[in-house]
């Protein structure tokens, strides 16, 4: 559906400058979503499963406790933001004039809304993957994406403020339902407030760990769109438009084999199955790298057309498809190395090898940085696209060694 949805962005508003300004206002956000995202899933998930075969209050207290620590970081985040994200964006978007600035603005108070919304929603999701309730998850996900679709269809002449429309009221939906599903699956007093104290030293202590490596690999993202917009008109959003079929895969098989095998590799560490863990990790990234790289180079070999097909009618012409295409391309070539670096990821996670994640994501975020400093030059927006394939290709291998240490420092 989140594909789909692009279609619709793409057939009404092309690579315009106002969706350059929306997407970056959502990037903004977005990236601050997908950081507490992470760390609350990575925090929750093995705990979680520590939980799963025992008493059913003890599973309870320990979710309501999480729900209440993360209603308080949400609120103080989502507050904050709004009263000094002008400063924020003022400091890191270089290339947009003052008048620009205020539409992102504008923007970003839509987002907020839907940021906060996000982070609670995302809790529920979580506790359902940790559960094995994929179905479920996928389907709320999908929420969100067709909301986007109906607003833009009936206030599409008011332009791209449709989309922040259909961002907001999907979450909304999108909450209400997960509240619903989770209060049935569980029967949860959310707010815990008894056992906040006794569980919030452990929980805050690897959420502030996991939230600072969090921070820094989005803070990709956000540094690549800020370079972006020193390209000029359609540079952010052909940026965007490039990552949309890659993200499409990332989205179908890595993000979902991630969030299985974290689940796996969690439930093995509880039953103290560390070998079967490593014999699973080393035959998948052997499998993911192989048929990755085969995968890829196939889709670089049609990446012009896949464009052409998926893109091109509306506000989306030849130009677009000829200043999309070769970012698109070295995103592909991303892909096997963005799931090797998401399962190693999930191990590291997994047996709580958080702080040399933290080191690996710091070095990355400086590195790519660089890189599209140094490319952009070059290459323009294509440049970005081959400094964040360069950082995927170190992040990967730095994890997986991590782990492989790991591994034989237990001599499993």
């Amino acid at each position: 559906m989140s594909f789909f949805k692009e279609l619709f962005v793409a057939y009404f508003f092309g690579t315009s400058r106002d969706l350059d300004l929306l997407l970056y206002a959502l990037t903004f956000t977005s990236t601050m979503y997908f950081i507490i995202n992470g760390a609350m899933s990575s925090t929750v998930v093995p705990n979680f499963l520590k939980f799963k075969n025992k008493d059913e209050s003890q599973k309870n207290n320990y979710l309501a406790s999480v729900y209440s620590i993360f209603l308080g970081i949400s609120l103080l985040l989502c507050t904050s933001l709004y009263f000094f994200h002008v400063e924020l964006i003022h400091l890191i978007a270089p290339g947009f004039t003052p008048d620009e600035l205020l539409d992102i603005s504008s923007f970003m108070k839509y987002f907020i809304v839907y940021l906060f919304l996000s982070f609670l929603g995302s809790l529920f999701q979580i506790i359902l993957n940790a559960n094995k309730r994929f179905f479920v998850s996928g389907l709320l996900m999908s929420i969100t994406p067709f909301f986007i679709i109906l607003m833009i269809l009936i206030f599409n002449k008011l332009g791209v403020i449709s989309i922040a429309f259909g961002i907001v009221s999907g979450a909304f939906i999108q909450y209400i339902i997960a509240f619903i599903v989770i209060r049935a699956e569980f029967n949860l007093n959310l707010i815990n407030l008894e056992d906040l104290r006794s569980k919030y030293g452990d929980i805050f202590h690897n959420f502030s760990i996991l939230f600072f490596g969090g921070l820094f690999i989005g803070l990709i993202d956000l540094t690549d769109q800020s370079f972006a917009s020193l390209a000029g008109d359609g540079g952010i959003s052909s940026l965007n438009y490039g990552n949309k079929i890659p993200a499409l895969f990332d989205g179908l098989f890595v993000t979902v084999l991630g969030t299985v095998l974290f689940s796996t590799f969690s439930e093995n560490i509880a039953k103290r199955r560390n070998n079967a863990n490593k014999v699973l990790f080393v035959k998948t990234i052997k499998m993911v790298l192989v048929f990755g790289v085969i995968f890829s180079l196939i889709l670089v070999m049609i990446s012009k057309d896949l464009i052409s097909i998926v893109f091109e009618r509306g506000a989306f012409n030849q130009e677009s498809v000829l200043k999309v295409y070769p970012i698109q391309s070295a995103l592909f070539l991303r892909l096997p190395f963005s799931a090797m670096a998401i399962i190693s990821a999930r191990m590291m996670n997994s047996y709580e090898l958080n702080k040399a994640m933290l080191m690996i994501n710091i070095i990355s975020f400086f590195l790519n940085a660089a890189l599209d400093f140094i490319l952009i030059k070059k290459f323009g927006v294509v440049g970005i696209a081959f400094a964040t394939l360069l950082t995927y290709i170190w992040s990967a291998s730095l994890n997986y060694i991590v782990v492989i240490r790991h591994f034989k420092s237990k001599s499993i």
